[in-house]
């Protein structure tokens, strides 16, 4: 009973703060994939195509931009809630996966961990906007679609020309 409720309440407070939760998400998905995918899969896959962990990143990007868009309220701005977690869930991954890089190294020196946050938040912060702008778009055009279909209801205009 105890741990219902407590699943209950998390449910809650998760969709209640949605843009903490999605860049959370965002975070953590993309980060563990790419421990995980550096650590069994030393390929293509864990550094990426043309970027440092353009995957990983694409994967956490989508999912955490999801989740916030999904769980928004009447009062929130679909752009502006999707940028920003696209944008703040890069830069927080961005962090994670070069401190880990840096950690594999040894820790050399602070400069070796500015230049690696530098070059991965290449990758994670223009994939984080371009995905947070791009589900914004396509969750704005439904929300006017589903807008243009509750302004006109058929039957009402077919009852007034019977008349």
């Amino acid at each position: 009973m105890i741990i219902i409720s407590f699943i209950s309440y998390l449910t809650y407070y998760l969709k209640d703060k949605n843009l903490y939760t999605g860049i959370t998400i965002f975070a953590l998905i993309s980060s563990v994939f790419y421990m995980f995918t550096k650590n069994f899969f030393p390929s293509i896959i864990s550094t990426g195509y043309f970027v440092p962990a353009s995957y990983q990143f694409l994967l956490g990007a989508l999912l955490g931009v999801y989740f916030t868009l999904k769980n928004l309220k009447i009062e929130q701005s679909i752009l502006k809630f999707g940028v920003i977690t696209g944008i703040c869930g890069g830069f927080l991954s961005s962090l994670i996966i070069a401190s880990y890089e840096w950690i594999l190294i040894n820790g050399v020196n602070l400069l070796t961990l500015l230049i690696y946050i530098g070059y991965i938040c290449l990758t994670g912060i223009p994939l984080g906007l371009l995905v947070g702008a791009l589900f914004s778009v396509y969750y704005m055009y439904k929300e006017m679609k589903e807008e243009r279909e509750e302004h006109f209801d058929e039957d009402f205009f077919k009852d007034l020309l019977e008349e």
